[in-house]
């Protein structure tokens, strides 16, 4: 089980690209394992389509990226995340079971060049699949 960051790779809006960028920085700081999913990318339509529902399930009628999950479970769009980081109740936002030792909740940790690739893939738009 991995948190999944739903993200627009193609945005043109700065604030979303900000948002995006900031939840992967938190969540590698953190050393918390997730897999980003780029619902821009030709082929991801079921992926999209898929956050878009389960967003409107939890009365969020306007999805915008980025959107986190804990595999197929909802847990909330950025401001959400932003208050639980804020709150310091992180683990629990995202489903984590808190009680596991770090070595048990995250995998591996990824190559700072990974993680650079990600945040620079988001600012820039580029459509190159990165999973951590």
């Amino acid at each position: 089980m991995v948190v999944k960051v739903y993200v627009s790779g193609i945005s043109g809006n700065h604030e979303i690209r900000k948002r995006q960028q900031t939840v992967l920085f938190i969540l590698s700081s953190l050393k918390i394992d997730f897999e980003v999913i780029d619902i821009t990318e030709m082929g991801k339509e079921e992926q999209r389509e898929f956050m878009r529902e389960q967003c409107k399930l939890h009365e969020k009628p306007n999805p915008l990226p980025p959107q986190i999950f804990y595999d197929d479970e909802y847990c909330g769009d950025f401001n959400d995340f932003e208050a639980a980081n804020e709150d310091n109740y992180l683990k629990a936002f995202l489903k984590i079971d808190s009680n596991k030792p770090n070595s048990e909740v995250v995998g591996d940790i990824p190559e700072p060049t990974d993680t650079n690739k990600i945040l620079n893939n988001v600012e820039t738009g580029e459509n190159e699949t990165l999973a951590v």
